[in-house]
């Protein structure tokens, strides 16, 4: 019997690519193939790319290129495949430039793979927007067991000025509700305790839909899933966050208190440039925010500084907003001049160098914030789930608090055996000491026993910024 060819998947960009990667996955394990961990020992290496901004458009060509050149050095014995945001957005450009790819597939056709791969015929892209996973998708999990991404919808009805995701992903289409339910089931099913829900715009979900299912609805409905721990709702867009989605968030036991909101700026000026449409006021959500969920929210937003027409007294507002609302996590972007959004033909674009400058005060600023944040924490219990233990110390295992999403936020070090509480475990884990993005502390109980003892810190993560 020949051997089944083995297959490789690099994924770039945001936790929605990595759903897109793993129905690739299902789709070639149900065809038979098997998984090579790196693209040295697999026969077909695929590349799910990003292209949403130019430092991620400069990964993913360079990667593609890597690929090609391991592909030269087997002797044109392995082949390649792209797919993603990056192919959907360039395709006649990437295949004239590098022809030794040898199959490409967009957004709204990556589930032609295995034909791609077999010979097969291929939907031609045709900018109809991304490829929506039905209730009979299968997926193969790339997160570890205990958790997993849960894609609701995909597109986008905005057209902020900076954005290019309209253009590679479409109009905003929403899953079916049931399939959405059915896929949580399996998911739980398979292990996980934590769902992460995404989109490009969750907080649109249903808007298209008969009957216009919402996220409130959902919510309610997922949180009826018995073994489910946490849900974890990512890209709430401003205009669409009502009351009565945060009271059904704070209500309910299982949604985390976690708001990841991105903001891009409060100056109206700039906001009106943007295209973001917002007219109200931040300070004034933000306090409505915290006030529903007494105090026991941690607010996630992102900034984009250097827009084209931001002017120094807009870059003051957003420092004062900053320091006021005392944001608990906070990505900042610089502006990337993409082509065809309306941004790229504004006139007033800012100095490079000034925008790395008001980049670097923010998040010199967000440093200081966080780190008095995270230390009016100490003396408190939080519920945490076990993710593994460092490489220096097996008896150092680390987790994350409700506060706390995967690969964006910060970690919490304790003392522990992953013998006594493996990986996917929750614990209860007192504070004791906090820098500016970790929490460090100890097992309750562990206090009044031999084992408690002061907790090393450990060296700064890489932090992989999610859109």
């Amino acid at each position: 019997m020949a051997t089944p060819p083995r297959v490789s998947l690099i994924t770039l960009g945001c936790a929605k690519n990595t759903v897109d990667s793993e129905v690739m996955l299902g789709l070639f394990s149900r065809a038979g193939y098997v998984f090579a961990s790196e693209a040295e020992a697999a026969d077909i290496v695929v590349i799910n790319t990003c292209g949403f901004i130019e430092d991620a458009k400069k990964e993913s060509i360079q990667t593609i290129l890597e690929a090609c050149d391991l592909k030269a050095a087997h002797g044109g014995r392995k082949r390649v495949y792209v797919t993603g945001c990056l192919t959907q957005r360039y395709p006649g450009e990437l295949q004239a430039e590098i022809p030794e790819v040898d199959g490409w597939l967009g957004v709204e056709n990556f589930g032609d793979i295995i034909a791609a791969v077999e010979g097969g015929p291929v939907t031609a892209l045709d900018g109809r927007g991304s490829w929506l996973t039905d209730d009979l998708t299968l997926r193969v999990t790339t997160t570890p067991k205990h958790y997993a991404y849960l894609k609701i919808a995909e597109g986008c009805d905005h057209t902020c000025a900076f954005c290019a995701i309209p253009m590679i992903r479409g109009k905003l289409k929403s899953r079916h509700p049931i399939g959405i339910l059915q896929e949580a089931q399996r998911l739980v099913d398979a292990g996980a305790r934590e769902l992460l829900l995404i989109s490009q715009d969750t907080s649109a979900y249903g808007n298209d839909l008969v009957g216009k299912p919402t996220l409130s609805w959902l919510l309610r409905e997922l949180s009826t899933i018995d073994a489910l721990k946490w849900i974890r709702v990512h890209y709430l867009y401003p205009d669409e966050v009502r009351p009565d989605l945060l009271r059904t968030m704070a209500e309910l036991p299982k949604v985390c208190n976690y708001l990841d909101m991105p903001l891009q700026h409060v100056s109206p000026h700039v906001l009106k440039l943007m295209r973001r449409g917002w007219k109200h006021d931040f300070r004034k959500m933000l306090t409505e925010m915290r006030s529903i969920f007494e105090d026991r929210v941690s607010f996630r937003t992102t900034f984009l500084v250097g827009f084209p027409g931001e002017r120094d007294v807009d870059f003051h507002e957003l420092l004062e907003f900053q320091a006021e609302a005392r944001i608990d996590k906070l990505t900042c972007f610089r502006f990337s001049d993409e082509e065809g959004t309306s941004s790229h033909e504004l006139p007033d674009h800012v100095d490079a160098e000034v925008a790395q400058s008001r980049f670097e005060t923010v998040m010199a600023m967000q440093a200081d914030l966080s780190r008095e944040i995270h230390e009016a924490l100490v003396g408190d219990t939080y519920e945490v789930v076990i993710e593994g233990a460092t490489e220096v110390d097996a008896g150092l295992l680390y987790g994350r608090t409700e506060r706390d999403s995967p690969e964006v936020d910060g970690l919490t070090y304790f003392p522990g055996s992953l013998e006594a509480t493996p990986i996917g475990y929750f614990v209860e884990v007192t504070i004791t000491e906090a820098d500016d993005y970790d929490l460090y502390g100890h097992l309750v109980g562990d206090e009044a026993t031999d084992d408690a003892r002061p907790v090393a810190k450990v060296g700064r993560r890489t932090m992989r910024s999610m859109q």
